[in-house]
């Protein structure tokens, strides 16, 4: 990435606190303090499968940028891709 990306690296939700609009909260939360910190773009790497997660992120102007990467942990693994918001 470009110096001067940040990068948003997790932002997940217990189960019943999905869908009422805390995940946006959070999400301009952190955009407002990169922003703030002089951070210009945004990347943010979300689970392929999470529709709801890149539902959320392309609401609010990030966009998938091809990058793909395989996430691996305890024998479970999972694809992600990398959404990126520019200023």
């Amino acid at each position: 990435m470009p110096p001067g990306t940040g990068e948003i690296y997790g932002l997940y939700l217990e189960p019943d606190r999905i869908g009422i609009g805390l995940g946006a909260t959070l999400l301009l939360h952190a955009l407002a303090d990169l922003r703030a910190r002089s951070f210009g773009e945004v990347a943010v790497w979300a689970f392929e499968e999470n529709e709801r997660a890149l539902r959320l992120y392309d609401r609010n102007g990030f966009r998938r940028d091809g990058a793909r990467r395989i996430w691996e942990q305890a024998g479970a693994s999972a694809t992600e891709i990398r959404l990126r918001l520019s200023p």
